[in-house]
């Protein structure tokens, strides 16, 4: 069984077309123009030079860092966005109290201090709400 296993996979395997990607070429430029070279697994030779072996581990090791560049850039670069998307909502979200408390001192005046109880509630809840935020902006 394990020798039929192992024919199968074998055979699979050697019919695999392979994708070598442009980090990979011979002089380690990184040439857009480049052609991506498709060959069959089994057109490589079964027992590679120790040379060639420390060659491919020289540019997977370099690609490996490359990715890894990519990708710590791409966290710091989310990360600012983040906290820009953040700030921008808070600012957005106190203009719309500062908003809000305006339109009730507005409609208290209108109204000579005779409010709803539903105005009274709202403007209420606006007005610690600003509080707050001016509390936490003066805690940092």
């Amino acid at each position: 069984m394990f020798l039929i296993f192992r024919r199968f996979s074998s055979a699979l395997f050697n019919s695999l077309l392979v994708d070598v990607p442009r980090v990979f070429a011979k002089d380690d430029s990184l040439a857009a123009d480049m052609p991506m070279p498709h060959f069959s697994v089994s057109a490589i030779s079964p027992a590679p030079s120790s040379s060639s072996v420390r060659a491919m581990e020289r540019r997977l090791r370099r690609a490996r860092d490359h990715f890894g560049t990519h990708r710590h850039e791409l966290l710091v670069a989310l990360r600012l966005v983040n906290r820009l998307e953040r700030d921008t909502v808070a600012a957005e979200y106190e203009n719309w109290i500062e908003y809000e408390n305006r339109m009730c001192r507005t409609m208290n005046a209108i109204q000579g201090g005779d409010a709803t109880d539903w105005l009274s509630t709202y403007c209420g809840s606006c007005g610690q709400e600003a509080n707050a935020l001016h509390q936490r902006a003066l805690e940092n």
